[in-house]
């Protein structure tokens, strides 16, 4: 459920921050306890499943839209 979320902020946000993610995401109570390696886990899922659902720098920790996707 995470993964549709971060892909429908993407489509909004060109570029998200893990930490962005665990901050806006960690408010709501079914993903109180969620932290950054928990996020990483699912960015890697959206990174390398294809089509690709985002593309994730591990190094600078940013998430970006993938360039082929399309908006409604």
């Amino acid at each position: 459920m995470l993964s549709h979320q971060i892909a429908g902020l993407l489509i909004k946000n060109k570029r998200l921050g893990f930490g962005e993610i665990v901050e806006l995401y960690g408010k709501a109570f079914p993903y109180a306890d969620l932290n950054e390696d928990d996020v990483e886990r699912v960015l890697k899922y959206m990174h390398d499943r294809f089509p690709r659902l985002a593309w994730v720098s591990f190094e600078d920790k940013m998430v970006l839209r993938p360039r082929q996707s399309r908006l409604c």
